[in-house]
């Protein structure tokens, strides 16, 4: 008899039967998409959150960008205009940009008048909102790197319940071991996959906290300079 078709079948269905032969004679490996095959419906939860992953680490890296957190050209002109004395320009330009530094600097500048402890206290307020909005997105990734281990043990403990319950089936040897088999591989499927998933959440949630945190240091070198600008304009 001509084995080929069941050892084809045996790779495209591990732990199936062909024409009767038995499950062991079928030589079959546990590539990597075979074993994300088993617990399908968690895996494909996983799935998910890794994109969702992916969405969050593109967004981070894009906001964190030199434009969005502390420009330059923005720090030198509301310095420029704090020497001129004009501060209402100072502000105008924080009122139109939308990045960290001009979000922390503008209640300082509408307090210009006050005295110089009162500015830090409103640039120091608004700088830890500014940068807090940017650290929530980046606790999604720890979220994320939490959540996927916990669904991939879920499917575990499916995977050996059903294990279990074929173990305490009346079903015949052969059939029995071929169903286990399948339970079981489905219990460490969902184990393998919460892990690929978890493992690098986690590892980019501390590399984006790292640079949130960078962020936060250039933002108040930055506020402290234009403080120290407002305080010698008086």
């Amino acid at each position: 008899m001509n084995k080929t078709p069941a050892y084809i079948l045996a790779l495209l269905l591990p732990g199936t039967l062909y024409a009767g032969e038995p499950a062991a004679q079928m030589q079959t490996g546990n590539t990597f998409l075979e074993i994300l095959s088993y617990g399908i419906e968690i895996n494909l939860i996983l799935g998910l959150l890794a994109f969702i992953a992916l969405f969050l680490v593109f967004h981070v890296l894009l906001s964190s960008r030199p434009k969005h957190t502390v420009p330059e050209l923005l720090l030198g002109q509301i310095l420029d205009d704090i020497a001129s004395g004009d501060i209402e320009a100072a502000q105008n330009r924080t009122v139109t940009n939308k990045s960290v530094l001009a979000r922390t600097v503008y209640p300082g500048l509408k307090l210009h008048d006050h005295p110089i402890e009162r500015i830090h206290q409103s640039m120091e307020g608004a700088g830890r909102r500014a940068i807090g909005s940017l650290r929530q997105e980046v606790n999604y990734l720890a979220n994320i790197g939490v959540l996927s281990p916990m669904l991939g043990l879920l499917g575990t403990v499916l995977g050996l319940m059903k294990a279990f319950k074929v173990m305490a089936s009346e079903l015949q040897e052969g059939s029995k071991s071929i169903m286990m088999g399948g339970a079981v591989g489905e219990a460490m499927g969902t184990t393998a996959a919460g892990l690929i998933v978890g493992i690098p959440a986690m590892l980019l949630y501390y590399l984006c906290m790292s640079r949130v945190a960078r962020i936060g240091d250039e933002v108040e070198i930055a506020a402290e300079e234009i403080a120290a600008a407002l305080a010698e304009s008086k």
